[in-house]
């Protein structure tokens, strides 16, 4: 009789991979041949089992699971998860069966591997059992905030040094595998003490921007690009010979070589074949004024030397996931070249043709991409998290521009800006912000009291003394007020001298503590807008509005 029993296939089994970090739910699929039958449990990190029927988990609820017989092609229902913090989620469990009638079995087994080379059970399809198993993880909360940044700030005279950034979170109901509803935002901008800060225009989606952190490895020759000019970059210094050196590789100059060049520099100069790529080999070799030379040279004494560091296009990173192109590299940094960011490296091929055309002969070139470089390739394996998203892995990066040899082996940021660029550092399905607005709030509206005993309201001033210049913008400020003359136009501030403010046009009868207000510019910007995040990652984040896109600090 067994033997008569009709063969029933289980064909796939749908569910999402990760789910949000509170209570839901959500539906799956059972696909299979009409008549299969199975039974489905389901366990969660405490190896508690779910009941069906009290759609709870219990320790002790065995026999609670779900069987059921496919009608048609599939069977769907819905998974209630009561429970919140569950981070790695739950186990299900789908087992084929069989009766006197007939018996059930899941498709033969095909096998995924993830980009780590691990087994997606999730991807990989039937068994070779009777069982299957999904995994479902539980993300847990996701943290984002939103602020402002000025990338070039602390480089010592940077206007922006001193300016205060407010943050604010963008809602606890922000989580793994969900879409988020609308958050509303409101931040500020202060000025440091005796700046002031005018909006040129208002704020757009790309000059928001994510930032991150990258090490950027020690470079070697297997990095080196095609057609590349390593000795395109501005030289390093000059220092000068302090002896006669004839056919010999040390070189003696009148300061510490330490000082003034690395190994690798090239050094050029008169006694030096502008044809030979003579290089640092040692610095402080033999004394602190010697550096060893990669070739015998002859040098006069007295002889001024430039010395050249090397500068390369591609990079070995630590970690490059994340990283997109176009992504900025931090404006601040000392080692990094002016308007850098991730690209593409192309080397060309020029050809000569004959152009014979209406009885003339003239030769034309044409010239064509030869080879071209990806601006991120991934290098060795990758790691991920528990819900398979990638975490790190090595690679190799290349920049617009060149970067000095001494940028290596350090950390740099890097910002990469738009809702695009957002989303994917986010791993989240889809970013959208709205409403942006920057504003001088009516509460920060700059005002301030005249402070000048000669402003006695019977002499025409153009210049005078007030309690405070915070807010007030030279150029920028429009001044309005008591006994403040209109007659020719609305006057602004042309000159700010300590507590002095000179203002054209000029000549106005105002008076020692009366109130002054100035328009355009102010110690408070505000920004507004609205984020909508679609199917959360699983990282902290902060948007930072980059405000050197849009205001002026003064």
């Amino acid at each position: 009789m067994a033997t008569d029993r009709k063969i029933k296939y289980i064909r796939d089994f749908q569910l999402p991979e990760s789910i949000a970090y509170g209570s839901g739910q959500f539906k799956f699929k059972i696909i299979g041949d009409n008549g299969a039958k199975f039974r489905l449990q389901v366990k969660n990190v405490d190896n508690h089992v779910y009941n069906w029927e009290s759609r709870t988990f219990s320790a002790t609820e065995l026999n609670k699971s779900l069987v059921r017989t496919i009608k048609g092609a599939n069977y769907t229902d819905t998974f209630v998860f009561p429970e919140a913090g569950k981070v790695n989620g739950y186990v299900f469990d789908l087992f084929a069966l069989e009766d006197d009638c007939s018996v059930t079995k899941h498709v033969s087994y095909v096998e995924v591997r993830d980009e780590a080379g691990a087994v997606d059970t999730n991807k990989s399809v039937g068994s070779n059992s009777n069982l299957l198993t999904r995994a479902v993880t539980q993300g847990s909360p996701v943290a984002v905030n939103m602020s402002s940044i000025a990338p070039t700030l602390a480089d010592g005279g940077e206007v922006w040094n001193g300016a205060t950034h407010s943050s604010q979170a963008l809602g606890s109901s922000l989580s793994s595998r969900r879409s988020a509803k609308k958050n509303n935002f409101k931040i500020t901008v202060t000025a440091p003490s005796g700046k002031a800060i005018k909006i040129d225009r208002q704020p757009l989606v790309s000059d928001i921007a994510v930032k991150m952190n990258a090490i950027v490895n020690a470079w070697s020759s297997d990095y080196l690009l095609p057609d590349e000019n390593i000795w395109s970059g501005a030289a390093r210094g000059t220092d000068t010979t302090n002896a006669v050196m004839s056919g010999t590789d040390l070189v003696t100059m009148t300061t510490n070589v330490a000082d003034t060049m690395a190994p690798g520099d090239r050094i050029t100069g008169t006694g030096i074949s502008a044809s030979d790529v003579v290089t640092v080999l040692n610095v402080v070799d033999g004394t602190a004024k010697q550096f060893r030379a990669s070739q015998n040279v002859s040098i006069g004494s007295g002889v001024t030397l430039t010395i050249t560091e090397p500068v390369y296009y591609r990079w070995p990173v630590a970690n490059h996931v994340r990283l997109t192109e176009g992504a900025v590299l931090d404006p601040n940094h000392a080692k990094v070249t002016a308007n850098s960011h991730i690209a593409p490296y192309q080397t060309y091929l020029t050809r000569f043709y004959l152009d014979e055309s209406n009885c003339e002969v003239n030769e034309s070139t044409i010239t064509t991409v030869d080879k071209g470089f990806e601006p991120i390739k991934p290098v060795g394996n990758i790691l991920t998290s528990s819900y398979n998203r990638a975490l790190t892995q090595a690679g190799e990066i290349i920049f617009n521009n060149p970067q000095v040899k001494s940028f290596e082996s350090t950390s740099h940021k890097f910002y990469m800006y738009g809702e695009r660029n957002i989303a994917r550092f986010m791993y989240a399905k889809n970013v959208k912000i709205t409403n942006l607005k920057a504003e001088i709030e009516t509460a920060n509206i700059v005002t301030t009291t005249i402070s000048d005993a000669s402003a006695t309201g019977s002499a025409a001033l153009s210049d005078f003394d007030v309690a405070s210049v915070n807010g007030i913008m030279d150029d920028v400020s429009v001044v309005s007020g008591p006994n403040i003359s209109v007659a020719t136009s609305q006057p602004i501030v042309t000159t700010i001298s300590t507590s002095n403010l000179t203002l054209t046009p000029g000549s106005h009868y105002v008076q020692n503590g009366q109130t002054l207000t100035f328009s355009g510019a102010a110690s408070v910007i505000t920004i507004t807008g609205s984020v909508e995040i679609d199917d959360i990652g699983d990282n902290n984040t902060t948007l930072y509005f980059d405000v050197e896109k849009f205001l002026t600090c003064a």
